[in-house]
């Protein structure tokens, strides 16, 4: 469902952008000629992160700064993560057909080529209530501003949800986007679909794959969702896996397990975490609620792995959290065969 924007502790049902405390004023000296950037903390929900160069850029939820309604959050590191500096508003109109004032959930940014960028965002449709659908707005950078020129939103199933994108290119360089497309009867899968020419639209005659979906009565309730694949070296051949989200993002239940989706990144994926999560919540830490992860390689080559948490114990409850910090992870296969999650750094 839903990837909580770092600076909005509210329902999912009510989402909008709010507040925290302005700890962003201190302004970075300039260097290089480079205009100064104030440091960006404590608003890392829903990170998507893509590197350019020797620079990373994380692009986030919906949320405020200085009394701004900043659709989608732009932040940028040149230390591989440790540090980030907020950039600007990636997304600063949405699309005619999406709720204007409404919610911006789970953003998936990609690097088509050197000129083409492509943002991919959760809106709700204009005129309804809350029918969640997937956009996507394009740029010739990663400053953007991403622009939404299209007709309408990319995927909006008829009485269902289409979220959370993710944006992954396969072995043979094509892109295909991860979405958790709903079902009847509250089932929620996680599919892909291979998209055409510079990711703006789906690829002629392609079909949504489902790569897995929800267990029902399991940890994974009440929902799965906010997924991410990436291909990591298993020894002998290299193998495609699709992390999710399950659990409540608003407390230490949600968590991120996976399914083995083998040589193909179409699958067939063989979910390995029905009973329990891979990455759960370590208090040694101070790691609550982890969820909505995103990949991307190091300066060293290195898969490394962000995920969205909580500080400090009761998610949203808790008053001590001010909004969600990041951890991440160096990912490997283990000599069991397993995926590998050494911890790096705690961003706050």
């Amino acid at each position: 469902m839903l990837r909580a924007t770092a600076a909005c502790l509210v329902a999912a049902s009510a989402l909008s952008a709010c507040m925290i405390g302005d700890d962003e004023s201190s302004p970075d000296e300039e260097t290089s000629g480079e205009v100064a950037l104030p440091p960006f903390h404590g608003r890392f929900g829903s990170p998507t992160i893509v590197r350019d160069g020797d620079t990373l850029h994380a692009y986030f939820a919906i949320q405020s700064f200085q009394g701004d309604t900043v659709h989608v959050a732009h932040a940028r590191s040149n230390d591989d993560g440790e540090h980030w500096l907020r950039v600007g508003d990636a997304l600063p109109r949405l699309n005619r057909l999406a709720k204007q004032n409404g919610s911006v959930w789970a953003p998936g940014a990609a690097k088509i080529d050197d000129d083409h960028w492509m943002l991919y965002y959760t809106a709700a449709v204009e005129g309804s209530e809350q029918h969640m659908c997937t956009y996507r707005a394009h740029a010739s950078g990663p400053h953007g501003p991403f622009v939404d020129d299209f007709a309408g939103p990319m995927v909006c199933p008829d009485g269902h949800w289409a979220i959370d994108p993710y944006p992954v290119r396969d072995a043979h360089g094509d892109w295909h986007l991860v979405a958790r497309i709903d079902k009847p009867d509250h089932v929620n899968t996680i599919s892909i679909r291979k998209l055409g020419e510079f990711g703006q639209h789906f690829a002629p005659g392609s079909e949504w794959q489902e790569l897995t979906r929800i267990t029902k009565g399991s940890w994974e309730e009440p929902v799965m969702e906010n997924a991410a694949m990436v291909r990591l070296d298993a020894g002998r051949e290299k193998r495609w896996y699709v992390f999710y989200s399950g659990g409540s993002f608003r407390d230490n239940t949600y968590g991120v397990g996976y399914a083995d989706c083998g040589p193909s990144i179409g699958g067939a994926c063989v979910k390995k975490t029905p009973d329990r999560p891979w990455l759960s919540s370590r208090p040694d830490l101070q790691m609550f609620g982890p969820g909505t992860p995103t990949f991307f390689r190091d300066a060293n080559g290195d898969v490394i792995m962000a995920v969205n948490t909580w500080k400090f114990s009761g998610g949203q409850d808790n008053p001590r959290n001010h909004g969600q910090i990041m951890h991440m992870f160096k990912v490997h296969i283990g000599a069991n065969g397993k995926p590998v999650a050494k911890f790096l750094r705690m961003v706050e």
